[in-house]
């Protein structure tokens, strides 16, 4: 049996077990092995997942913000050393703490989307930079900046805004104009909850009982640089193919993206933007109502890209499975 047929014969079964919904897409050195759409992209109205439908893609939204910053870095409109209050005007964050520290998860500065004031009920609400930064003001510092390591997404969100103040232009214009259109990743961008997107699926959970339900409104533009991104997997295989032979940033700056920076366990390293284990790299993310993976083997040149509008599978299980079954056949 070819990779192929065990592949879909895979996702097949998935999808009989109600364990998938969405899009998956294989590949080795850009050549595709398997591109499949599973499950409904709305339900209401029995609209199928297409391979071209576009999904929220959370946190794999944090290569994109680390790449933007690289590109900035080489041009000499920041340096990665330099401090955080730099750029914000901001007594309670740590002098210490550098834009190295923010991409890195090694700030110590804590995540906004874990305080109470922000889990019960500023989820719903649009934030800007000062709401943000007002929100984590009496919080102590989790560790001395660069001496630990949490991950989180308050950094994101300021290389974000520091983005939009250097280039004078939105984040998703930026993205559009650096790394999007010179890509060609035209089913690419970033959007507020509430804004219209041609091909967007909806987002499904399931409630105590086990029932599906939608998933409940979450203002996605509060994620800003951190997980604020929708796409397709077609596009993002453009990005696994720019991530060997980058025309954005150089080899130099590409290779310091993909660095072991900061030890987030014994077996996980994090990069820029990128989590580093001894076989493959990626990036996962999750939102209400949706769950995204991405994963390069760089020896074998393949690539795993998997976007769902279900938030309760077990995406970590079928992405190991799916690999295994990618690199044994």
């Amino acid at each position: 049996m070819s990779i192929e047929q065990r592949l879909a014969e895979l996702f097949a079964d998935y999808v009989q077990e109600q364990q998938y919904s969405g899009t998956v897409l294989v590949a080795q050195h850009g050549q595709v092995i398997l591109s499949g759409a599973y499950g409904w992209a709305n339900r209401e109205h029995a609209v199928p997942n297409r391979p071209d439908t576009k999904f929220r893609i959370a946190s794999i939204s944090k290569s994109f913000t680390a790449m933007s910053i690289l590109w900035l870095a080489e041009r000499g409109k920041l340096d990665l050393g330099d401090s955080v209050r730099r750029y914000f005007t901001c007594p309670w964050l740590p002098v210490k703490a550098t834009l190295h520290h923010l991409l890195t998860h090694t700030s110590g500065i804590p995540d906004f989307e874990k305080l109470p004031a922000f889990v019960n009920g500023e989820e719903r609400s649009l934030l800007r930079t000062e709401d943000m930064l007002a929100l984590i003001k009496d919080v102590p510092l989790l560790f001395e900046p660069g001496k630990g390591w949490s991950y989180g997404n308050t950094g994101y969100n300021l290389l974000a805004s520091l983005i939009e103040r250097i280039s004078e232009q939105s984040y998703g214009e930026f993205l559009r104009s650096v790394i999007l259109e010179p890509l060609g990743m035209t089913s690419t961008g970033s959007a507020y909850s509430q804004s219209i997107v041609s091909g967007l699926a909806d987002g499904y959970t399931k409630d105590g009982a086990g029932v599906l339900t939608k998933a409940r409104y979450y203002e996605i533009h509060n994620f800003q640089g951190s997980g604020s991104l929708y796409s397709t997997a077609e596009d993002l295989l453009l990005w696994d193919r720019a991530l060997y032979a980058n025309p954005i940033v150089s080899g130099d700056a590409l290779a310091r993206m993909f660095r072991r920076h900061a030890e987030a366990s014994p077996r996980r390293h994090y990069g820029y933007g990128w989590s580093v284990y001894d076989r493959f790299r990626g990036h996962g993310g999750w939102l209400p109502g949706c769950w995204s993976k991405f994963r390069q083997y760089p020896e074998q040149g393949l690539a795993l890209i998997m976007l769902s509008n279900h938030d309760f599978t077990a995406e970590n299980e079928i992405l190991d499975r799916t690999g295994e079954i990618a690199l044994t056949s």
